[in-house]
């Protein structure tokens, strides 16, 4: 599992793991 910490993280890291998880910024919502 990918530990979520969203401010910890730049935006450009966290949409990159969330691809790679196959989760789009769209279901963030």
């Amino acid at each position: 599992m990918v530990p979520m910490h969203k401010k910890d993280l730049p935006k450009g890291t966290l949409h990159a793991i969330l691809k790679q998880s196959g989760i789009e910024r769209d279901d963030l919502r």
